[in-house]
């Protein structure tokens, strides 16, 4: 297994939404994006995002996967045997975007009878990826380009993190962030080739601005939605195109996470010509980020 992993313990940075939003636009127009949001109300609403299975002929790694169902107002998620990392595939929900945009969403992570997933590697959260122009069929290694925010457990089921990977050409590099056992919101915004995430439990006033990323490689058109992952250990001993094209019913080999979605919204960001300059050069502030791209 293919990795790098960083043990981050670093501060994050957070600042009160009170401050002068130096992003903010004096006229908002016409957001084209809001009405690709999903609360989570309509059961049908599920047609309306693309699942990577389907889209590139894999079998489908999932086990359940409905909306306003099995958890009223949410969209509910329990997969099989998947991970992402490298050439690995796991569940994923998406939709395809042009340019700059937001996206959040608030989910809740737990095991099947467990308030926390009783495997290492059981995370679900956000995914950004660029689109593929093979599938199944005639799959190649080394085409997986993508960055993502997750939450769920490391490589212990003692405690919850925050997981930040970047994965180009299916080499990956990570950072891992413990942190609390509750729903929490994750956030991922792009301007231009620069990606921050944040994070927000429920108990906080204000986002958390987690990481900022510079990734010329990924093209304008992305896919963005929603992923999940477990059973990661099983990867370490199958190589990439076994474990894609194989579904593990095996009770020993299924994933334990549970995952709930309260919703996922995008919208366009709304930055100043003199913001997005410094965001561009890699010199906007920390504060000036929260701000402008944290509503």
């Amino acid at each position: 297994m293919r990795k790098m992993m960083v043990l981050l313990l670093t501060t994050c940075i957070t600042f009160t939404s009170a401050s002068v939003a130096l992003g903010s636009a004096e006229s908002k127009p016409k957001d084209d994006l809001i009405e690709l949001s999903d609360e989570f109300t309509n059961k049908d609403s599920l047609s309306n995002w693309k699942l990577h299975h389907e889209v590139e002929g894999w079998p489908s790694q999932v086990e359940v996967l409905d909306i306003n169902k099995s958890k009223p107002g949410a969209l509910h998620l329990i997969p099989k045997t998947g991970t992402w990392y490298g050439d690995f595939r796991g569940v994923y929900a998406f939709k395809e975007i042009n340019g700059d945009f937001i996206v959040t969403t608030r989910l809740k992570v737990s095991g099947k009878q467990s308030e926390r997933p009783t495997g290492i590697f059981e995370l679900a959260g956000l995914l950004v990826r660029q689109p593929k122009n093979t599938t199944a069929s005639n799959w190649k290694p080394e085409q997986e380009n993508w960055i993502y925010l997750n939450y769920g457990t490391p490589d212990t089921a003692n405690e919850l993190v925050l997981d930040s990977k970047i994965n180009l050409k299916s080499q990956f590099t990570y950072t891992i962030t413990p942190v609390a056992t509750d729903w929490i919101q994750l956030k991922i915004a792009k301007v231009g080739p620069w990606f921050f995430q944040f994070y927000k439990f429920d108990h906080d006033d204000n986002w958390t601005l987690h990481r900022r990323v510079n990734l010329p490689e990924l093209p304008k058109t992305l896919q963005v939605g929603i992923n999940a992952h477990g059973n990661t250990v099983k990867s370490f001993s199958t190589d990439a195109k076994t474990f894609n094209e194989t579904v593990y019913n095996s009770k020993e080999d299924h994933a334990d996470l549970d995952v709930e979605f309260d919703f996922v919204r995008f919208q366009r960001p709304v930055v100043t010509d003199e913001l997005k300059a410094k965001i561009l050069k890699g010199e906007a502030l920390d504060r000036e980020i929260v701000d402008a791209l944290s509503h």
